[in-house]
C-alpha cells in the first residue's frame, strides 16, 4: 500500500485494488501445497487458523484446507 501511494502521490487509491493487493501478498507469504512442516509449525497454523473468521478459503476464495478422510463414508454410519 505504501508503495501504491508513493509511486502515484496525490491519486486515491481504489479499496478494490488495495484489498487485492493485500489478498495477493497473504496468498504469497501463505504456506503452499507440498511445503513440509514440523509439528510445532502444524499447531502453530492449526491454532492461527482457528482464529481467523472464514479459516476455508483464502482472500481469492480458494480452498484452504483438505479433507482427510471420505466424509460419504462417515456419514453412512
Amino acid at each position: 500500500m505504501i508503495f501504491m501511494l508513493s509511486d502515484s502521490p496525490g491519486v486515491m487509491c481504489r479499496p478494490s485494488r488495495v484489498r487485492q493487493m493485500f489478498a495477493s501478498r497473504a496468498c504469497r507469504k501463505s504456506v503452499m501445497i507440498g511445503t513440509a512442516l514440523n509439528i510445532s509449525e502444524m499447531k502453530k497454523l492449526v491454532v492461527h487458523m482457528g482464529e481467523i473468521e472464514q479459516p476455508w478459503n483464502c482472500p481469492h476464495g480458494r480452498p484452504t484446507m483438505r479433507h482427510l478422510a471420505n466424509l460419504d463414508v462417515l456419514s453412512q454410519d
